[in-house]
């Protein structure tokens, strides 16, 4: 819920007057870079943990990238948790899985 909060910060933000016209005259390049390129720039930010997802989700929300497509990669995230659930606190118990 964090993530579709962040990105609707940035949507909010991307409809504010002055933000808006800075983002279409200085940003329009990076536009198209969020629109290749987006869904891997949150996969990143999503697996690994020292990344600032949020401040990533707001970038791309203001830089139009859809919510659907934000939504499809951001189930990334939920692997993350899992993969750090399984290796630091041990919630699966392996050893009676594998032996």
């Amino acid at each position: 819920m964090g993530g579709v909060f962040s990105y609707l910060i940035g949507y909010w933000l991307s409809k504010r007057p002055r933000i808006k016209a800075y983002s279409e005259r200085v940003l329009e390049k990076y536009i198209l870079l969020v629109r290749k390129w987006g869904g891997a720039f949150i996969i990143i930010a999503a697996l690994f943990p020292f990344s600032p997802y949020s401040m990533v989700i707001i970038a791309v929300s203001l830089l139009k990238y859809p919510f659907k497509l934000y939504l499809l990669f951001a189930i990334t995230r939920i692997a993350r948790f899992l993969i750090q659930g399984v290796l630091y606190l041990n919630i699966l118990n392996l050893d009676s899985i594998l032996g």
